[in-house]
């Protein structure tokens, strides 16, 4: 299909005036037009202006909804590059790189052979779930158990440390060496956002006009959905509402689906609730649409939401009727013989069941703060300034409080979870405060502790200071000052070690972002690669050595060993008793 259409179908001959007259350019090759032609052309003017005036009092047609996808098509059609689709299609389509290059010879580990193709697959299970994630590892794998998985790792945490430990050059994999992200200028960062803009209005553009070719009705606004709501209420009132229980309905379903929903109800509740962030936040419908839209659904939309609705109502239907029949069959005896009826408590079993809450109270409470909304109390009151907004905890305590009445039946199963919600959002500033006075009162218990604790950490990091700087701890110092001499001053290379990399870092994502910027810019024909190719270039200086990992580093959190609170307080009371 060709979107490429005109926005007017007269350019080629000439405009149309707000009066109807057809304005003729000057440079008009037949300046022999008799007057009949020239009648014929004000004629046809003056009905394609009636056609025109009429199509929006005529009735809300669908064409008028897609003219908001065509209008943004034509506003942002200039900053289309076909070069950014392949750059999309090779950003988000490429498939995983393959960095396990060559044959990996096996491995004997007590009892456990370790062949090539089983290290390959933990090697890309590692690679995307992490080393801690044990089950997952082995899932992936898929011949080897958790013992053994955690046994291969264990080994190659303790090849590590022996490797920083023993040889000369470990030759450890330096950060400068890592693949990194690429952050772009904001001047390339534009082009590539008008670019997306217009790329995503040209996919807008080309499935309305495709869902109107082959449907008739797309996009449903406020118009369309009052409409359909009329539509449904008489045909409820006269009893014609299509039976949503059976499949082998004559009408179509989005007619169904349609008329399950009071639409207007979701539009006003997506403009005002869920898709009003503020005027400020770039994620409100106010900040993407375009002059004169309003929040809309596509008819894809509701139907998808129909078959998600029903589909649950029939699973909870058939839950309630199972568990009802469980408790007549349990509750049955020669004696007594309970009703065939779905009661209250069937239905709570039923919803706990399908891990479906019960009362919804608590996420409209929330919805407020969540969405960040701006509340306002538009009361005519005296005293109340109608512009300021309320406070999210005045909102919440209010919302908690204007709850309906249930029903006694209703009040039996749902009773405790919404007293818990009250009492936790009716006093806010109380709970604050409670919490406020306890931490002071541990504050002062706390501080004791961590003075306490102070040498210990300090010593463990001069320890693993000593390793990362290549060299094992020294004993044959002469004393405590000699000792403390030396780890300040390897403790003052470490971190001049650091800054250097840092530094070295720094120079090449400089170097990386114009190599990729001028790659861009470049590859989309921009205007602005001949600014970026003018501009010198970054001199990366001489690497930094890489530094040397402690056995902590190699081993990480697996190595140590854990112990109860009252262990680690009778050795700190040791620590602190005086020597004898």
């Amino acid at each position: 299909m060709d979107l490429d259409d005109s926005p007017d179908e007269s350019d080629d001959q000439g405009h149309v005036s707000r009066d109807g007259d057809l304005l003729h350019d000057e440079d008009d090759e037949d300046d022999s037009l008799n007057e009949d032609e020239h009648e014929h052309d004000h004629e046809h003017a003056d009905a394609r202006t009636h056609a025109l005036e009429a199509r929006p009092t005529a009735r809300p047609d669908i064409a008028r909804s897609v003219s908001f996808p065509q209008r943004k098509w034509n506003r942002l059609r200039k900053h289309y590059r076909d070069h950014y689709l392949v750059l999309f299609k090779n950003t988000f389509e490429a498939g995983e790189d393959d960095y396990f290059h060559g044959d990996l010879s096996p491995t004997q580990l007590g009892a456990t052979l370790w062949q090539p193709d089983e290290k390959t697959n933990f090697y890309r299970a590692l690679r995307r779930k992490g080393r801690h994630d044990l089950p997952a590892l082995a899932g992936l794998v898929g011949s080897k158990s958790v013992v053994e998985i955690k046994a291969y790792l264990d080994n190659l945490r303790e090849l590590e440390a022996d490797r920083q430990r023993f040889e000369a050059q470990p030759k450890n994999v330096a950060h400068a060496e890592i693949p990194a992200a690429v952050e772009v200028g904001p001047d390339c960062e534009a082009i590539l956002n008008r670019a997306a803009d217009a790329l995503l209005a040209f996919q807008e553009q080309y499935d309305a006009a495709a869902a109107k070719e082959s449907n008739g009705m797309w996009l449903i606004d406020h118009e369309i959905a009052a409409e359909l709501d009329e539509r449904a209420d008489d045909s409820e009132m006269q009893g014609d509402a299509p039976d949503l229980a059976s499949d082998d309905d004559a009408s179509p379903i989005p007619q169904r689906a349609c008329s399950f929903f009071h639409l207007s109800a979701y539009l006003e509740l997506s403009e005002r609730l869920f898709m009003n962030r503020g005027s400020n936040s770039p994620d409100s419908w106010q900040n993407v649409a375009e002059e004169g839209e309003r929040p809309s659904i596509t008819l894809d939309c509701v139907t998808l939401l129909y078959d998600i609705i029903v589909n649950l109502l029939r699973r909870l239907v058939q839950s309630c009727i199972f568990l009802a029949q469980s408790r007549l069959r349990a509750s049955t005896t020669k004696e007594y013989r309970p009703s065939g009826s779905v009661k209250f408590e069937d239905v709570a079993a039923a919803l706990d069941v399908l891990g479906v809450r019960r009362n919804a109270r608590s996420y409209w409470v929330g919805l407020a703060r969540r969405n960040g909304l701006r509340i306002v109390d538009d009361a005519h009151r005296r005293g109340v300034d109608g512009k300021a907004a309320i406070p999210y905890g005045a909102v919440e305590e209010s919302l908690s409080q204007s709850g309906r009445s249930r029903s006694v039946s209703a009040a039996r199963g749902a009773s405790s979870g919404e007293d818990e919600a009250i009492s936790e959002s009716s006093s806010p500033m109380e709970s604050e405060d409670s919490s406020r006075d306890h931490s002071n009162d541990h504050s002062n218990d706390e501080e004791d502790d961590v003075q306490g604790s102070e040498g210990e950490v300090s010593h463990q990091q001069e320890g693993d200071e000593d390793f990362r700087d290549g060299t094992e701890t020294e004993h044959d110092a002469p004393g405590s000052e000699g000792r403390s001499k030396v780890a300040i001053s390897r403790h003052k290379r470490f971190r001049l070690l650091e800054e250097q990399q840092d530094d070295y870092l720094e120079r090449m994502d400089k170097a990386a972002r114009r190599r990729e910027e001028s790659r861009l810019l470049s590859f989309l024909g921009a205007e602005e690669h001949e600014k970026v190719k003018e501009e010198d270039g970054v001199d990366l200086g001489v690497r930094p050595r890489r530094l040397r990992k402690s056995v902590a580093d190699c081993m990480g959190w697996s190595s140590i060993n854990f112990e109860a609170e009252w262990e680690t307080l009778a050795k700190r009371r040791r620590l602190d008793s005086p020597a004898d």
